[in-house]
């Protein structure tokens, strides 16, 4: 996870900061394909993803966010900021966070 943030930082302090969120977003796919052992297909838009993958709120939220803001940037042709990578850093961090937490046990209905 760590390297993870690490080549993504080193490419922001190059000025590829559309790169570095976009690695943070594709990164983040990986960890959640590894700890929640879930399969997801290739041809998955993260949007898909994101309505099909059960995640803590807190987790979902932050995947969300990141989603939305590489997609500003990478479909909307929005130039990105180093604003924009910090978020998008701070997001990746709280979904693997949300994931690492222990989750509650389901209460019998």
């Amino acid at each position: 996870m760590a390297e993870a943030g690490d080549d993504a930082d080193d490419l922001a302090r190059a000025g590829r900061i559309a790169e570095a969120m976009h690695l943070l977003l594709l990164r983040a796919l990986m960890e959640m394909r590894a700890r929640l052992q879930i399969t997801l297909a290739d041809s998955l838009t993260s949007r898909e993803i994101l309505r099909k993958v059960v995640l803590p709120d807190d987790g979902r939220l932050a995947l969300g966010e990141l989603i939305g803001r590489v997609e500003r940037v990478h479909f909307g042709a929005e130039p990105a900021s180093l604003d924009d990578y910090g978020v998008c850093r701070g997001t990746f961090e709280r979904l693997i966070g949300a994931m690492l937490a222990p989750q509650p046990a389901a209460q019998p209905l």
